[in-house]
C-alpha cells in the first residue's frame, strides 16, 4: 500500500495546495476503492509549533520549521553542533519534515 506524504506550511497558497491535492487523493480512492492507496498525511511546518485552521479537515502530522539562516559563522556545522537552520534555502524545511515523519508513530 502506498501513503502519501505532502510537506506543507502557513500561508493562503499552501492551504489551497493543500485542500486540492487531499480532494484529488479522497477523489481517487473513492473511485478505486480496491486500489494501493493508502492513507494521506499533511505534514505541517510551523516555525512556533502551532496548529492551524485545517487540522480537523486534512489529516496533519506537525513538524518543527528549521531556524530560519545560519547558525554564527555561517559555516556547515561539525558533529554534535546544531544542525537546526535552514541557511536561507527554506525548502530545505521539506526533507526535514520528512525525517521527522520517520520517527513519529505514523510511521511505524
Amino acid at each position: 500500500m502506498y501513503h502519501v506524504l505532502m510537506t506543507a506550511a502557513s500561508g493562503q497558497y499552501q492551504e489551497w495546495q493543500s485542500r486540492t491535492a487531499y480532494y484529488h487523493y479522497k477523489k481517487q480512492k473513492k473511485l478505486n476503492p480496491c486500489s494501493e492507496m493508502g492513507g494521506f498525511t499533511r505534514l505541517l511546518g510551523m516555525p512556533d509549533g502551532r496548529a492551524d485552521g485545517m487540522m480537523d479537515e486534512i489529516p496533519t502530522l506537525l513538524v518543527k520549521q528549521l531556524r530560519h539562516g545560519a547558525p554564527p559563522g555561517g559555516s556547515i556545522p561539525g558533529p554534535g553542533e546544531p544542525e537546526d537552520f535552514d541557511y536561507h534555502f527554506i525548502v530545505m524545511n521539506r526533507p526535514w519534515g520528512m525525517l521527522q515523519f520517520l520517527e513519529t508513530e505514523h510511521y511505524k
